[in-house]
């Protein structure tokens, strides 16, 4: 969890700058803006994690590498949406930063990525 934890951070600080960079400076909308950079998170959580944290659970980490990445990018749909709704729900709720209520949506979600990493994903 430790290790897992720790990549979540470095994903958080990508996320949070992407989503800041394409928001404020390419001036796209937040909604969409998260989209982006959470996609882009979410590719940089499986390899770090693919590397780091799992890399105990496979034999051959290149013989079923597509295999997890399908199966990852498929885990965190459901977190993609839930985080996203709750971006936007607190945000407009309570008229606070979108970056600070993006940090909190992903710490909402971090439990289901961990488990449906470490359950289906690795499995």
């Amino acid at each position: 969890m430790l290790k897992f934890c720790t990549v979540g951070i470095s994903v958080i600080i990508i996320n949070e700058t992407i989503l800041w960079a394409i928001t404020e400076i390419w001036g796209l909308y937040y909604v969409l803006s998260s989209v982006v950079s959470t996609e882009t998170a979410i590719i940089n959580n499986f390899f770090w994690n693919d590397r780091l944290t799992f890399r105990d659970t496979h034999n051959d980490m290149n013989s079923d590498i597509i295999e997890r990445f399908v199966k990852f990018q498929i885990s965190r749909f459901g977190g993609v949406i839930f985080g996203i709704l709750f971006l936007v729900l607190l945000t407009e709720l309570f008229k606070i930063g979108y970056l600070f209520f993006n940090i909190i949506s992903i710490l909402i979600i971090m439990t289901y990525n961990y488990l449906t990493n470490k359950v289906w994903v690795r499995a």
